[in-house]
C-alpha cells in the first residue's frame, strides 16, 4: 500500500520534519470507485486526506443521493471528528480508485502530548477549514435565497 509523502494544506506551518512525525501516525487505505468509506450517521473518530484520486461526500436522505462535495488529493475531510465524536453528516464514497491517510482522535491526541506547538498548527488548520466550510455553506444558503426570491416575484408576477 505504501505510505508516499501526503500533500495537504492539513500540514500547513509545520516544519518538514514535524510534518512527517505527523505523517508516522497515518493509516493508508485504499478504495475501489464506488467503496463506501462510510455511511450518513455513523460515529466518527478519524479525520482523512484524499493522497489520490477523488472521493465524494453524498446526502442520501428519502432515497435520492444529491452530491454535496467532491474532495481531490491534498483536500481533508472529517475534521470535527478529531475534536469530538459526531456523527458524520453524509455518505462518503470512493468517486475513482482512491487512496486515502487517516488521522485518529487518539493519533491527533498523541501529538498533543509529544509536540505541543505542532498540535496548535494543525488546530489552527482543522479550524481554518471548518470556516471555509461555513463560509461555503453561507454563501450557498445566501444563493439559494436569492433563488427563492427570484421564483416568489416570478410567481407574484404571474399572478398580475
Amino acid at each position: 500500500m505504501g505510505s508516499a509523502p501526503v500533500r495537504s494544506r492539513f500540514f500547513a506551518g509545520l516544519s518538514p520534519a514535524a510534518a512527517s512525525a505527523v505523517g508516522e501516525r497515518l493509516r493508508f487505505t485504499m478504495l475501489e470507485q464506488g467503496d463506501v468509506l462510510f455511511h450518513e450517521g455513523e460515529r466518527g473518530r478519524s479525520l482523512f486526506l484524499v493522497c489520490d484520486g477523488e472521493v465524494v461526500a453524498l446526502q442520501t436522505g428519502d432515497g435520492a443521493a444529491i452530491t454535496l462535495q467532491r474532495y481531490h488529493p491534498g483536500d481533508f475531510f472529517g475534521v470535527a471528528s478529531l475534536i469530538e465524536a459526531a456523527l458524520r453528516p453524509w455518505t462518503v464514497v470512493a468517486g475513482t480508485p482512491v487512496r486515502l491517510a487517516e488521522l485518529t482522535d487518539s493519533e491527533f491526541a498523541a501529538v498533543y502530548r509529544d509536540d505541543p506547538g505542532s498540535y496548535v498548527q494543525l488546530l489552527h488548520n482543522v479550524i481554518r477549514e471548518l470556516l471555509r466550510a461555513l463560509q461555503g455553506a453561507a454563501e450557498g444558503a445566501a444563493a439559494a435565497q436569492e433563488v427563492t426570491q427570484a421564483d416568489t416575484t416570478q410567481l407574484r408576477l404571474d399572478r398580475s
